[in-house]
């Protein structure tokens, strides 16, 4: 049988002022310096806001004309997300917008030459701390006993906390005279106890979580009904009585012995 056969590559030459490479070189020079070398230089990371990353880097000047541009490949390693990725030409810095809060960054940067990429230098970094983006959940409260209110809670995903927690605030809000408490509690803690509490109102409760930026947003209302299990005594209240029952009485016993005197 027959079979056709790919065609040779083509060479082509690179024209370069430096002097470690030839004028004639091939492109298959060019992949294996690119490749081989470390052309770029260690770049530059610093978080410049909760959502942003700024990246500088160098590369070795003899080796200018067989780079066209820089591929800028980024990842969140915290979630280990997809990797994503943006050509730079004709600059050798990039800011990175609309990244994940107080995470975690892989930066690597790649010179490239006609599609041919080379050996990349990388750097990590994290980006800056925020307020917690969401707030505890299941939040639940409960009598404890006639005069306290038990809270607990559960912490946010810790994804969202965009900084290292410091602890929570609860507030208990008083349904009848709109007064609120407050309390702060450390991280480690998920629940707790409010004493004298009147029992014969009703109370929403909230929690948030914080950081060292500041609070994350209330977490959804938990409402406890007044703790009526014990209500006070009622007093007995004795039957009415009016002049009108007491002259029935009196006509009663005027009737009986007008009644006896006649039979007799």
């Amino acid at each position: 049988s027959h079979g056709t056969e790919s065609p040779s590559p083509v060479l082509e030459s690179v024209k370069t002022k430096a002097s470690k490479i030839s004028p004639g070189i091939s492109l298959a020079d060019v992949r294996n310096l690119l490749t081989n070398q470390q052309l770029v230089r260690p770049m530059s990371a610093q978080s410049l806001s909760p959502t942003s990353i700024h990246v500088e880097w160098g590369f070795v000047d003899e080796y200018k004309d067989i780079i066209d541009g820089f591929v800028v490949r980024y990842q969140d390693i915290d979630r280990n997300s997809r990797i994503l990725s943006t050509n730079v030409y004709q600059s050798t810095q990039l800011t990175l917008n609309d990244l994940e809060k107080f995470t975690l960054y892989e930066v690597n940067v790649l010179p490239m030459y006609m599609g041919i990429e080379g050996a990349s230098t990388t750097a990590r970094v994290k980006t800056a701390e925020d307020v917690p983006s969401s707030p505890p959940t299941n939040v639940q409260a409960t009598w404890h006993n006639n005069d306290s209110l038990l809270i607990i809670w559960e912490p946010p995903n810790k994804l969202t906390h965009n900084g290292a927690l410091k602890g929570y605030k609860i507030y208990v809000a008083n349904n009848n005279t709109r007064t609120v408490k407050t309390k702060e509690v450390d991280v480690k803690s998920e629940s707790y106890i409010f004493t004298n509490m009147a029992k014969n109102f009703h109370y929403t409760v909230t929690v948030t979580a914080f950081n060292r930026v500041g609070e994350s947003p209330h977490s959804f209302e938990a409402f406890v009904a007044g703790n009526l299990a014990h209500p006070p005594a009622v007093a007995a209240v004795a039957p009415p009585t009016s002049k009108t029952s007491v002259h029935d009485s009196w006509l009663v016993i005027v009737l009986i012995v007008v009644m006896g005197t006649i039979l007799w």
